[in-house]
């Protein structure tokens, strides 16, 4: 005890004989403001850890609501939905749900799905949201629509490609084409089909063949492909003669003096050559 004391007092008597130095006092205030930085930091890193995935997930069905009544879960994460909403919806989810019974808790998981594409899909089938089909989700949104055969999901998707694959400003990319070729023979969408395969016919045979995806595509989807393009090609061919007579007539009449070799003048055989460009520049 007694060593204690004089180890105190030997510390008040050096505290007291030690003059103050302003820097060291600087440099120690620094270093306490650090250490409470990183504190806070190393505070901050662990709740966010803390989280899980579904807490910084916002859309409706991360959290129960009055009318949920049904846990679905999906990468081992439950999306809460009504029984009654996904009933009325896909035959293949009312059949699933008779099974489960009426029970107020049920949970049902559903193997082989990703979690955000569910929502997506919820989202697109919820009558209160409705969300819409786009470039983004459409593929997504189209498969799982085919899978709970909710018909209605897949003609939505089905109109939405089929505007995309149709506009002319800018042109569809040839891989886009394909995998849109792809998409129509998969899920047997005939209006898909047959806007992507005017789409196709119209584009150079080689940027289609360059891709690999294209031989991959049922053998018939390609055969009618080419076949369409050859339609194509005869459709033009026939205008572009039907044009060189008019205007082999036309010369005839009124070009008499003018005519060079081949019975036309130079006037009307540029006229005929610039048809015969506007119509073959989009084959």
């Amino acid at each position: 005890m007694g060593d204690v004391i004089n180890d105190m007092d030997n510390f008040n008597d050096v505290t007291e004989e030690s003059p103050r130095d302003p820097d060291a006092d600087k440099d120690n205030a620094n270093q306490c403001k650090d250490k409470e930085n990183k504190e806070a930091t190393l505070s901050k890193s662990f709740k966010d850890e803390g989280k899980t995935d579904l807490d910084k997930l916002e859309h409706p069905f991360s959290c129960p609501n009055e009318t949920s009544d049904l846990r679905l879960l999906v990468e081992g994460k439950p999306l809460y939905v009504s029984r009654v909403v996904l009933s009325l919806v896909s035959p293949i989810l009312k059949s699933l749900l008779s099974m489960k019974g009426n029970d107020d808790n049920v949970e049902m998981p559903l193997s082989g799905k990703k979690y955000s594409h569910m929502v997506e899909f919820l989202s697109c089938i919820y009558p209160d949201i409705l969300a819409p089909i786009t470039e983004e989700n459409a593929e997504v949104v189209l498969d799982l629509a085919d899978n709970f055969q909710v018909s209605r999901l897949v003609d939505r998707c089905e109109d939405f490609l089929v505007f995309d694959i149709s506009k002319t400003s800018p042109p569809p990319h040839p891989e886009k084409i394909v995998r849109y070729l792809s998409l129509a023979a998969k899920y047997e969408l005939p209006k898909l089909q047959k806007a992507t395969f005017e789409a196709a016919a119209k584009m150079p045979s080689d940027l289609l063949e360059n891709i690999q995806a294209f031989w991959d595509l049922p053998a018939v989807t390609t055969t009618s492909l080419f076949i369409r393009r050859l339609k194509l090609f005869e459709k033009s061919g026939k205008t572009i003669r039907c044009k060189q007579k008019e205007i082999q007539n036309h010369c005839s009449l009124y070009h008499k003096g003018e005519k060079n070799e081949g019975n036309l003048c130079t006037k009307c055989y540029a006229q005929i050559g610039k048809h015969a460009i506007n119509e073959l520049q989009f084959i």
